[in-house]
């Protein structure tokens, strides 16, 4: 069974944030009807939809499924608590009463834009994080238009999950790396920031390169992370 933190995302990507003047969606090409038309022909619900999809895709270059990104990391916050009530005072503002919001919890980052910096999301989103009573927040509204200065979903409230709330959004590049460790000594080698199948592959072959041919394959650990997450050496090969 879903989540409420599930359905809410979900619902976060498929609602209609409508055709603005100044995207570039013609008629069908912006993210929520995209998401809506492989909800329909999945036969699934939106929920279970999302669910089914990879967190890490490889069929162009490695990134990272938005949905997942923030499952992992968010928990939606319940009606009727104290913070709650606070954003309920904003939430039919859309982006203002967020950034309005983010003024009255006094965020120390302010309002952020993913788009502002290099990441591996399938889809950007705007956000604000804070502190209250022992506890980190997110507020956020993810970009389900084309352009992205517009087609921004309802901002939604939620706790952020991690131990470590200062890391949430800030883990968002690709890492491709090769550990080595026979026992007796090792090595590690990490290749970063790759947003092309072109520049992947070529390193992802530097990393083999390094192999002597008497070293033991097994004491190699050709691997990668995207945004945290790990993929297999096959999946890096595949892009």
């Amino acid at each position: 069974m879903s989540t409420k933190t599930e359905q809410t995302l979900a619902n976060m990507m498929v609602t209609s944030t409508g055709v603005a003047m100044c995207d570039s969606g013609g008629r069908s090409d912006r993210g929520w009807q995209i998401a809506q038309r492989e909800v329909e022909k999945s036969g699934l619900s939106a929920v279970d939809h999302f669910l089914a999809q990879p967190t890490v895709d490889t069929s162009w270059y490695p990134y990272v499924s938005t949905f997942h990104y923030l499952r992992d990391r968010l928990e939606v916050v319940a009606d009727g608590s104290p913070v709650s009530a606070m954003w309920a005072e904003h939430a039919d503002d859309h982006l203002v009463g967020l950034w309005a919001f983010a003024e009255q919890m006094d965020s120390e980052r302010g309002v952020l834009n993913t788009y502002n910096w290099e990441n591996s999301l399938s889809d950007e989103f705007v956000f604000a994080q804070f502190h209250y009573e022992g506890k980190d927040y997110a507020v956020l509204s993810i970009h389900r238009g084309a352009d992205i200065r517009s087609g921004y979903s309802d901002p939604e409230l939620f706790e952020i999950s991690l131990y470590n709330a200062d890391v949430f959004a800030a883990d968002m590049d690709v890492e491709i790396y090769i550990d080595w460790d026979n026992g007796e000594s090792s090595a590690s080698y990490t290749y970063g920031e790759w947003y092309t199948e072109d520049e992947v592959s070529a390193e992802a072959q530097k990393m083999m390169d390094l192999l002597d041919d008497d070293q033991d394959p097994d004491v190699w650990r050709p691997a990668a992370t995207v945004l945290g997450v790990a993929v297999t050496f096959e999946m890096m090969q595949s892009c």
